[in-house]
């Protein structure tokens, strides 16, 4: 989601519950968006909704198509002591891909710095939130411009004191 420049919240919901998830202001924005759309098109269509569905609005009826189902897209890591869990899910709200680790399982939250290079000679650096468990899986939770460092690193210190484990910071 860095692509888009959509970054995952932290909401802590209670003492045993963390959310690492997409913002609601992202959901409302993408529904202004078709909304706006498919107003603009019953208006300028002359002959009503009868006329809205022809090939000369396809694009227009696409993007509506793709704002809606975007703003059902879901993404969120949920800490829950209580459970003992974190689970992670992503997909499309009614095609969710669910998945399960235990939080006895998790070792460490690393934030680390990844050079990439779009262009030949000018490297851009990212930085990646990562969570390590026991098995030696790991699972990226966010990637972000450098910029948000501190912000990153704030949300792994939050995360690694409320799984009390450790926290790897990027050196120099």
């Amino acid at each position: 989601m860095f692509l888009f420049g959509i970054h995952l919240t932290l909401k802590q919901y209670s003492e045993d519950k963390l959310a690492l998830l997409i913002p609601l202001r992202f959901r409302l924005f993408m529904i202004f968006i078709a909304l706006f759309i498919l107003f603009a098109l019953l208006n300028f269509t002359l002959g009503g909704i009868t006329e809205l569905f022809t090939a000369a609005n396809t694009v227009p009826l696409l993007l509506v198509l793709f704002s809606l189902l975007s703003s059902l897209y879901q993404e969120s890591w949920t800490w829950e002591r209580s459970t003992g869990l974190l689970q992670y899910k992503f997909g499309l709200l009614f095609l969710c891909k669910n998945q399960t680790i235990k939080l006895s399982d998790l070792e460490r939250v690393e934030v680390s710095l990844i050079k990439r290079s779009s262009i030949p000679g000018k490297p851009r650096a990212v930085i990646a939130l990562s969570l390590h468990d026991r098995k030696g899986n790991s699972y990226r939770l966010e990637n972000s411009s450098f910029s948000r460092l501190k912000i990153i690193t704030t949300m792994g210190e939050r995360i690694a004191l409320f799984c009390k484990i450790p926290l790897v910071k990027p050196t120099a």
